[in-house]
């Protein structure tokens, strides 16, 4: 008798068990597929950037313009988290190809040159022929950046990623720094505004 009621009580509580955890990977898979999911204002948001970007390419003559954002992607054998990076918005001149599909999870370590210049926070334009022998040398010549310009973007405090500007031609670039470094910061402080509505629909 007593081993019955043991067994009916071990059965019962398997199911409470498994009545839980179906419930709970329920609403695991809901609230999953809720972050997946594209809203209008996700859709407004984007569209805003976008536009702020391509702004941005058209007034500082640029031929490229572009944000990337830092995120993690799967951790080294050491257990320390692989830091990488994403084309998440870009605007191109006609003629000029896109990055963005090449540039998805790529990781920081590769480019840590530009990294570098993020950390600066200066809204210089750097000429790729100035540069010393490197990687980042090397990546913008085989892109034929000539000329190229970053800010970091931030979100409460935290450095979240930087906008990029490339030139194509040496030539085209702004010739008055002061304007151009005002109007840089300017529109990062615009473009910071957008991303930081980001979880405003409960995302």
């Amino acid at each position: 008798m007593n081993v019955g009621t043991a067994m009916a009580g071990m059965i019962a509580g398997m199911l409470t068990g498994a009545a839980y955890l179906r419930k709970k990977f329920t609403f695991w898979r809901k609230e999953e597929e809720k972050g997946a999911a594209i809203t209008i204002d996700d859709i407004r948001k984007y569209g805003q950037v976008q536009e702020l970007i391509t702004t941005l390419r058209n007034k500082t003559g640029a031929d490229r313009t572009q944000i990337l954002q830092f995120h993690n992607g799967g951790k080294f054998l050491d257990g320390s988290s692989m830091k990488r990076m994403s084309v998440t918005h870009e605007s191109c001149c006609q003629g000029v190809a896109y990055e963005y599909m090449h540039m998805q999870a790529v990781l920081a370590t590769l480019l840590w040159e530009k990294i570098e210049l993020v950390k600066k926070d200066d809204p210089q334009i750097h000429l790729t022929k100035n540069l010393s022998d490197s990687t980042l040398k090397t990546y913008c010549r085989s892109k034929g950046t000539e000329a190229f310009a970053i800010l970091p973007v931030r979100k409460d405090n935290l450095v979240i990623g930087f906008i990029n500007i490339d030139w194509l031609d040496e030539e085209e670039t702004p010739k008055m720094p002061m304007e151009f470094a005002s109007l840089f910061e300017e529109y990062r402080g615009y473009i910071e505004l957008q991303l930081s509505k980001d979880g405003d629909h409960g995302h």
